[in-house]
């Protein structure tokens, strides 16, 4: 109950910032989406502020002019960092799993991660724990799409088996992820509002959860008075975000038309038009995109010049390592209730193995709600890979630079990541782990046997970088 007061605290005092001062909210989303706003404001910054409704003291637009700190960047900068705030109590500590095992799993996916995508992208990851599509495909159909999923949307109805088999799968989530089951969203490739009995679901989820699920929607404009109710609904059960993507220039004035600052106070828009200074995530069809127009990824990366921790990685971007080289965003359970499938995923850099930015550790069908459970338990059994086994392949994935200092190993990964071992025994025997290890050729078991009388610590030093998470992810069974 502590908890839940908290988090509920928590997302109360966000919600009162949001909505403190919706237009400054409003001329941030203007601003980052709009070349000819930016403009036209420089220009003749009271009327375009008219012109699009936005209403600001003068004050503090002069300071915004003058490039001096004002209220309306303070408000801005406080939204941005209560989010991480929350964002960080809720995804790691609230809704962090309290099985060890699971908590071990988890915690060695996110130190992969780190040497894979980089400290920037994988520390501030939610890595939830259930992502949960209601259709199968997406009737939206973003060129930019980085989980290219079908055009063609399949919902699956409430009313025809939907509400017993999602009741089943939240219960079956519920006893294995505890805690964790509250980090769960109800979409991932696909629109949620594709599924009309969307908002059902929703209240399900917090009926059983105790939590209002976050939505991300890409079509807020298609049925307005739809979208009034779910923001009322949303609000009402203390859902912690909802998010409109916003694909053009075009829609985001359509969307600032038919809601005012105040209807969309707690709702994010992400402008993700061409010219907004919002990255795509370099994974699925907008990778493909960039196979085709790589004169485009230069302006992805320029993009970023304005994040904050840049400067940390300008000099390790380059054609084939990109600061969102994914948007998966879940270390755990991956369900789709119209295929009837369960997978166990986590997040990784796209490339020609993984296109989507994920892995997929193992997937398995259920066929009626009573085979939930025992799926639920086939994906663990054969994905939730606790310790390499002796066939595994034991090896360094492509992108770590192990380089060996007398007993200390210091890896280098993606985006500037470095990390030192220290200790880690003689400097002969290691410099003939890291030659092996670098090969890539041995199993498990052929490293540690290679190690003559020195069994017990080439298996322990191997344990202890599988648990840093430099040593490559051995195939699904």
């Amino acid at each position: 109950m502590t908890m839940q007061t908290n988090i509920s605290n928590e997302l109360t005092r966000f919600h009162e910032l949001l909505a403190s001062n919706p237009h400054a909210k409003r001329f941030g989303e203007k601003w980052m989406s709009d070349k000819l706003f930016r403009d036209a404001f420089k220009r003749d910054p009271y009327n375009t502020l008219a012109q699009y409704q936005i209403k600001l003291k003068q004050r503090e637009v002069d300071l915004v002019i003058q490039g001096k700190p004002s209220s309306i960047l303070e408000h801005l900068e406080q939204i941005r960092l209560q989010k991480e705030r929350l964002t960080y109590q809720f995804y790691g500590q609230d809704c962090a799993p309290n099985d060890e095992v699971w908590l071990a799993w988890r915690q060695r996916q996110i130190s992969r991660q780190v040497f894979d995508l980089g400290p920037q992208h994988a520390l501030s990851n939610i890595h939830s724990s259930l992502a949960i599509e209601l259709n199968k495909g997406c009737s939206v159909g973003c060129w930019f799409c980085a989980l290219s999923p079908d055009k063609n949307s399949i919902p699956m109805l409430y009313e025809s088996g939907g509400d017993a088999r999602f009741a089943a799968l939240i219960h079956a989530m519920r006893d294995q992820l505890g805690p964790a089951v509250k980090s769960g969203f109800l979409y991932w490739g696909t629109e949620p509002m594709d599924n009309p009995d969307y908002e059902r679901y929703c209240l399900d989820f917090f009926s059983i959860t105790g939590i209002f699920p976050p939505t991300t929607t890409a079509i807020p404009h298609k049925d307005p008075d739809r979208t009034r109710r779910f923001l009322k609904l949303a609000e009402k059960h203390n859902a912690w975000i909802t998010r409109f993507s916003v694909a053009s220039v075009s829609i985001m004035n359509l969307v600032h038309s038919l809601f005012t600052p105040e209807e969309l106070a707690i709702a994010e828009c992400l402008p993700l038009n061409v010219d907004s200074s919002m990255a795509y995530g370099v994974a699925g069809r907008y990778r493909d995109y960039l196979k085709k127009h790589p004169e485009m990824l230069q302006a992805q990366q320029k993009k970023l010049e304005t994040a904050p921790f840049y400067k940390e990685l300008k000099d390790h971007l380059n054609e084939e390592t990109h600061a969102h080289g994914s948007i998966a965003c879940v270390t755990g359970f991956l369900v789709n209730i119209v295929d009837q499938s369960i997978a166990l995923i986590a997040p990784t850099h796209a490339d020609e193995e993984h296109p989507l930015g994920y892995i997929t550790f193992a997937k398995e069908t259920f066929s009626s709600n009573r085979e939930i459970f025992n799926a639920i338990n086939k994906v663990l059994t054969n994905g939730r890979i606790l310790n390499l086994r002796d066939n595994d392949m034991c090896a360094f994935p492509t992108y770590i630079i192990a380089i060996q200092e007398g007993s200390d190993i210091v890896f280098q990964g993606r985006l500037g990541t470095r990390v030192r071992a220290s200790g880690l025994g003689d400097a002969g025997d290691l410099n003939k782990l890291v030659s092996l290890l670098d090969q890539g050729n041995y199993s498990t078991q052929e490293l540690i046997s290679s190690f003559t009388g020195k069994e017990d610590w080439s298996k322990s030093t191997i344990n202890r970088l599988w648990l840093m998470g430099v040593l490559k992810e051995p195939k699904a069974c």
